[in-house]
């Protein structure tokens, strides 16, 4: 068995109304599977579960909304330090590739500080 990580892709849906911007997260989960294929399908699941509304409860900004799973954007094999195939303390999961203009960027980047970045992948 293989584990993986899968990038799934969620977005808040306003009920009614306008909406002139879509709050979207991505949520990284850790998932166990034979193939890449079976892996795929166990993170659409995942996905799947965590859309709605919370039984009409959830809201943004007010207004009653629910989240939309939109997709698996990637899927990464788990790169394991040692040998033993099951997740361990400092197994790399997952990594995202961006591009920023300047090391100033770079380290308000590293600091949690709000920047305009290229993602790549």
């Amino acid at each position: 068995m293989t584990w993986y990580s899968a990038h799934a892709i969620l977005y808040v849906k306003l009920k009614s109304g306008q909406q002139d911007t879509f709050p979207v997260w991505e949520t990284i989960y850790l998932i166990a599977g034979d193939t890449p294929t079976e892996a795929l399908e166990e993170a659409r699941k995942c996905g799947l579960a965590a859309s709605g509304d919370s039984d009409g409860s959830f809201t943004w900004g007010d207004q009653p909304a629910e989240w939309v799973f939109a997709g698996i954007r990637k899927l990464i094999t788990v790169s394991h330090r040692g040998i033993i195939e099951q997740p361990m303390s400092g197994d790399e999961v997952s990594y995202s590739e961006f591009e920023l203009p300047t090391l100033d960027a770079v380290m308000n980047l590293a600091n949690g500080k709000d920047v305009i970045l290229e993602y790549l992948e």
